[in-house]
């Protein structure tokens, strides 16, 4: 887990939450959850930083055991820090249905009741 400073947490503008290492997708890479906001997600792929650049669209997939689905969502890399493998998903105009089922999911554990996907 990486180390917040206090310069990182002025200069955002959503409340961030403890991702709880949750599974995901960041297009076809799996990838686990460090942070999540109103605004995005903080994540670790697998394979690195699997070269993706600030700005490029990427599909963001949260499943869920309870519904055997995975809920897809668009986004744009906002930042990648390759140095700690982490990269930064900004939520896109399409994806306000993200931050809902993220909090639903990881906050009040309406997901899977406590059970994380594998």
């Amino acid at each position: 887990m990486t180390t917040e400073t206090q310069q990182d947490r002025d200069r955002r503008r959503h409340a961030r939450f403890a991702g709880g290492d949750y599974p995901l997708r960041v297009g076809r890479f799996p990838a686990r959850l460090v942070n999540w906001s109103a605004g995005g997600v903080g994540v670790v792929l697998r394979d690195g930083t699997a070269g993706l650049q600030p700005g490029e669209a990427v599909t963001l997939g949260i499943p869920c055991d309870r519904t055997a689905a995975v809920a897809v969502f668009p986004g744009r890399v906002q930042h990648v820090d390759v140095s700690r493998g982490l990269v930064g998903v900004a939520f896109t105009a399409d994806a306000e249905d993200a931050i809902r089922l993220l909090a639903e999911f990881l906050h009040d554990g309406g997901c899977d009741s406590g059970q994380r996907p594998g």
